[in-house]
C-alpha cells in the first residue's frame, strides 16, 4: 500500500512556476526552495519539521506503531538536498510521538545508489527521466531489513513520478508493508512540462556568487550533490574564485563528494573537477 502527500502544489505558467495551493504546514516560497536545493539548511529544517506534521496529521494510525523507517532519495557519496530533510523530520516526528504518548520510534536508513546521473535530471524530458531511473541501481546497504515495515520516502518535488517508480520497485523487492511518499511540492501536470523543475531550482541560484552567498549566510550550510555538479559545470575562473572564498570546511566536503562520486570520470564534469583540484594545489587523483 502506498500514500503520497505534499506540503504544497505548484503549476507551470508562461512566466514560470507559481504556488497554487499551500496546505498550511509551512509557507512554500519558490525562491526559498531554490536556495534549499543548494544548501540552505534553515529552510530544510522548516520543511522537514512540516513534513513530520503532515504525515502524522494524515495518518494518526501510525501512533499505534512501534517503528517507522525514513529515507531520502538514494545516493552514493554526495547526498541530495532531500537528505537534509531527514534529520529535522526524525527529530520532529519523535517529539510529536513522545508528546502523544506513542511508542513509535522513527529510524533513519540510507538507500544506496550505484550509478550517478551525468547532467541535470531536473532539465530532462519524461523519456530521459525514465531511462535514467531504470539505470540508477538502487540497493539497500548490507544489514538493512525493512521487510514488513512501514517506510517514509522524503523527497523535494514530484514532477513526473519516474523517481518514485524506481523507489517503489526497491520497496516492493524489499517486502515493505506500506510506503508514505512525502514531497515539499508537487507540480500539477508535471509530465506535460517536466523541465519546469530546472526553472524552479534556478529561481534564485544561477551563479557561483549565489552559492558563495548561501555558504556565507546559511545556518547551517549543507553541501549536496546538486551543488557539486553545479560548481563543476562552471568555467575555470569561477571555480578558482569559489575555492578562494568558500569556507575551507565546505570546500573539503565538496571535493570529497565530487571525488567519491567519480564526477572527474564524467565528460560533463571532468574539466571542472580538474580545475577544482588544481585551484587547491592538490595532486591530481587517479580515477
Amino acid at each position: 500500500m502506498n500514500y503520497r502527500h505534499e506540503l504544497g502544489m505548484v503549476e507551470s505558467t508562461p512566466s514560470g512556476a507559481v504556488v497554487i495551493d499551500n496546505h498550511g504546514y509551512c509557507d512554500i516560497d519558490i525562491a526559498e526552495y531554490s536556495e534549499f536545493k543548494y544548501g540552505r539548511g534553515d529552510i530544510a529544517r522548516e520543511y522537514g519539521m512540516a513534513m513530520a506534521q503532515l504525515l502524522l496529521h494524515n495518518h494518526p494510525e501510525l501512533l499505534e506503531e512501534e517503528q517507522l523507517f525514513v529515507s531520502s532519495s538514494a545516493y552514493k557519496a554526495a547526498p541530495p538536498a532531500s537528505n537534509s530533510l531527514v534529520e529535522p523530520f526524525v527529530a520532529s516526528a519523535n517529539v510529536l510521538t513522545d508528546f502523544a504518548g506513542s511508542p513509535l520510534n522513527v529510524v533513519h536508513f540510507k538507500i544506496d545508489r550505484t550509478n550517478i546521473t551525468q547532467g541535470d535530471y531536473a532539465a530532462m524530458t519524461v523519456a530521459e527521466r525514465e531511462v535514467i531511473m531504470s539505470r540508477n541501481g538502487l540497493v539497500l546497504p548490507k544489514g538493512v531489513d525493512i521487510s514488513g515495515k512501514k517506510v517514509v520516502a522524503l523527497d523535494d518535488i514530484f514532477v513526473t513520478g519516474s523517481h518514485e517508480k524506481s523507489i517503489e520497485k526497491l520497496m516492493q523487492k524489499s517486502g515493505v508493508d506500506t510506503t508514505y511518499y512525502l514531497y515539499i511540492m508537487r507540480v500539477r501536470g508535471g509530465h506535460l512540462s517536466p523541465q519546469i523543475e530546472a526553472q524552479i531550482n534556478g529561481t534564485t541560484v544561477t551563479s557561483i556568487d549565489d552559492v558563495l552567498r548561501l555558504a556565507e549566510t546559511s545556518v547551517p550550510f549543507i553541501p549536496n550533490a546538486r551543488m557539486c555538479k553545479f560548481i563543476l559545470s562552471k568555467p575555470e575562473s569561477d571555480i578558482a574564485r569559489f575555492v578562494e572564498y568558500v569556507d575551507p570546511q565546505h570546500l573539503e566536503k565538496i571535493t570529497e563528494y565530487a571525488t567519491d562520486d567519480g564526477l572527474g570520470d564524467m565528460e560533463t564534469y571532468r574539466a571542472g573537477y580538474e580545475a577544482l583540484i588544481a585551484a587547491q594545489g592538490l595532486e591530481p587523483i587517479e580515477m
